[in-house]
């Protein structure tokens, strides 16, 4: 009887760790990030290839919106990892509620997101950067029993195709070049004035 219950045992074990393998698996073949539910950085610059492929057929600009949260590291470090994914998972929904159904939002670096916007032009995705600015300012992100709710500031920038690149790894460099410290691209940075 007790050799039974040690074979079933193992065997159980070695289920479970086959399962759980393949979960892994599966995990990293998706097209989305685990933690928030947009696209993971590869997947998102295919959408915005095949967006700038049919934007050079129809000739249609193609902007580009993109959100970091400032000061993502010291909220990881006072506090902690989980309430960093937390925020970020919310972030998500934010930022998701703020553009088009058919607007792809993907992740990017471990702070912000970035979204495509078919058929904007260098102006109109400027002004979805400083919408989604203003709403990161101000919404509240769960914090701990010292401080419940936190909020944070964000910075924004915007490029557009043509206008600032020809090609998706050029467009999302553009992007990041004008998050970090490129003043000849647009940018924004929207301080909290309270939570409404």
């Amino acid at each position: 009887c007790l050799a039974a219950y040690l074979v079933t045992a193992l065997m159980t074990g070695v289920r479970a760790r086959q399962l759980e393998q393949r979960c892994i698996a599966l995990e990293s073949t998706s097209p989305l990030d685990p933690v928030t539910g947009v696209l993971r950085s590869d997947a998102f610059l295919a959408r915005v290839a095949a967006e700038l492929s049919r934007a050079e057929r129809y000739a249609h600009p193609v902007g580009c919106a993109a959100v970091r949260v400032d000061g993502f590291d010291e909220f990881v470090r006072v506090f902690g990892r989980y309430k960093a994914e937390a925020m970020l998972e919310h972030l998500a929904s934010v930022v998701r509620l703020e553009v088009r159904s058919t607007d792809p939002v993907g992740r990017l670096g471990q702070d912000g997101f970035v979204v495509a916007l078919p058929y904007a032009d260098e102006r109109e995705a400027a002004d979805v950067a400083r919408r989604l600015a203003g709403t990161v300012a101000h919404t509240g992100f769960e914090g701990d029993a010292l401080e419940p709710v936190v909020s944070r500031t964000a910075t924004t920038a915007s490029v557009a195709y043509p206008a600032d690149a020809d090609d998706a790894p050029g467009l999302l460099a553009a992007l990041s070049r004008a998050l970090d410290h490129d003043d000849t691209l647009p940018k924004d940075r929207v301080e909290a004035g309270g939570l409404p």
